[in-house]
C-alpha cells in the first residue's frame, strides 16, 4: 500500500513538476520584460473616476508591479499630508484589482498545470471578485472624494531590461519561488494520496454524509476544503484527484476554493496583521486591514451564491 500510494504520487509529481517550473520562469520572464506594466495604463480610468488623486494613481500603477511598495507609498502620500485619510482608504480598497493581477505570476504556473481550465476558471474567478472589490472602491471616491481637476497618470519603472539579462533575473527569481511552492506541494502530495489509498477521504465523506444536504457541494469535498484552509497549494492535487474520479464537479471546486478563502482568514492574519501595521502604523493599518477582509468576504460569498447551481 504505501509503496503504491508512493509510486503513483511520484509519477504524479514527475508529470507536473516541469510545467510549474517552466510556467513559473516563464512566468517571471515576462515581468521582468515589462508586459505586466502594459496593464497600467488600467490605473488612469480609475483614479479619475473615483477622484483620486494624481499621486494615488502613481501607487495604484506600483500595485501592478508590486502591491507592498504601493502600500508604502500610500502611507508616505498619507503622513505626509498629502492624501487624506478617506483617500487612504480608497486607494488601499482600489488596489484588489491591480493585486490580483501582480498575483497572476504565482497563482497560474501552479493552478494550470494540475487542475487545467477548473484553475484558469478559479483564477478568472478572483479577478472578478477583485474587480468587483475595485469598482465599489471607485464608487466609494465619486461620492466621497472632491472632484479634482483631470490630469494624466506617470508612468513608473524603468525601462525592461535587456533578454539575456530578463532571464537571468527571472531563473534567479523562479527558484526562491519554486523552492517555496514545492515545499509544499510535494509533501502534501505524497500525503494525500496515501491518505485516499488508506480508505481517510472516503470515511470522511462517509461520517459527513448527514449533513450533505447542508453543504453546497457533495460530502467528498469536505477534505479539499480542511486541506485548503490549512494550505491553498496543497489542495490543488487532492481536487484534481477527486475531480478526475468523478466525485465532485468543476463548478464545486471552485465553491469550496471561495469558501476555503474565507474560513481560512483567521490563519492568515498571523501575516496580514504584522504586514498592515507596519506599513501603516497600528490604527490605520486595523482599519484598512478590517475593510479589506470584509469587503472581500462579502463579494466572495456573493461570488458563491451566483455559482452554486
Amino acid at each position: 500500500m504505501l509503496w503504491e500510494s508512493l509510486t503513483a504520487s511520484g509519477w504524479y509529481l514527475l508529470r507536473i513538476i516541469p510545467i510549474i517550473a517552466a510556467s513559473v520562469v516563464l512566468a517571471e520572464l515576462l515581468v521582468r520584460l515589462g508586459a505586466l506594466e502594459r496593464l497600467s495604463f488600467l490605473a488612469g480610468p480609475i483614479s479619475r473616476f473615483s477622484h483620486l488623486s494624481g499621486e494615488s494613481g502613481v501607487a495604484l500603477i506600483t500595485a501592478f508591479l508590486s502591491p507592498t511598495a504601493a502600500s508604502a507609498m500610500l502611507r508616505d502620500f498619507y503622513e505626509q499630508g498629502v492624501i487624506p485619510r478617506r483617500e487612504l482608504i480608497v486607494a488601499s480598497l482600489a488596489r484588489a484589482f491591480p493585486l490580483i493581477i501582480s498575483e497572476a505570476r504565482y497563482m497560474l504556473p501552479t493552478l494550470l498545470p494540475i487542475l487545467g481550465a477548473v484553475g484558469l476558471w478559479y483564477y478568472g474567478t478572483w479577478v472578478g471578485i477583485n474587480l468587483t472589490m475595485t469598482f465599489i472602491a471607485c464608487l466609494l471616491g465619486y461620492f466621497l472624494l472632491p472632484r479634482r481637476a483631470l490630469c494624466s497618470v506617470r508612468q513608473v519603472g524603468a525601462d525592461p531590461p535587456l533578454f539575456g539579462r530578463a532571464l537571468r533575473e527571472s531563473l534567479k527569481e523562479s527558484f526562491r519561488t519554486l523552492r517555496r511552492i514545492f515545499m509544499i506541494m510535494v509533501p502534501a502530495t505524497v500525503g494525500g494520496f496515501m491518505l485516499a489509498d488508506l480508505g481517510v477521504f472516503e470515511a470522511l465523506a462517509k461520517g459527513l454524509s448527514g449533513i450533505s444536504s447542508y453543504l453546497p457541494f457533495p460530502s467528498g469535498g469536505m477534505a479539499v476544503l480542511a486541506t485548503y484552509i490549512a494550505s491553498p497549494i496543497a489542495s490543488y492535487p487532492l481536487a484534481a484527484k477527486l475531480l478526475a474520479q468523478g466525485v465532485i464537479a468543476a463548478r464545486e471546486v471552485i465553491v469550496i476554493f471561495l469558501l476555503g478563502s474565507i474560513l481560512a482568514f483567521p490563519l492568515r492574519l498571523r501575516q496580514l496583521i504584522p504586514h498592515y501595521l507596519g506599513i501603516y502604523g497600528p490604527r490605520p493599518g486595523l482599519e484598512l486591514l478590517g475593510l479589506s477582509l470584509g469587503l472581500r468576504s462579502l463579494v466572495t460569498l456573493a461570488a458563491v451564491v451566483l455559482i452554486i447551481p
